[in-house]
């Protein structure tokens, strides 16, 4: 099932978190940084690189 919008109708989301002239920066392998679960959403919060991103 394609992901939909709304209204029930199908929709890319992969460029709806980005922002016009905002930065972007790829995050990967970030579940390294999560020592319980080695999740990726959580590992996010630890990374270096989204420190230094900061």
């Amino acid at each position: 099932m394609p992901a939909q919008d709304r209204y029930g109708n199908p929709h890319d989301f992969s460029n709806s978190a980005l922002l016009a002239g905002a930065p972007s920066i790829d995050l990967v392998g970030q579940g390294q940084f999560d020592p319980v679960l080695n999740a990726a959403h959580l590992g996010i919060l630890n990374s270096p690189q989204t420190w230094h991103a900061v």
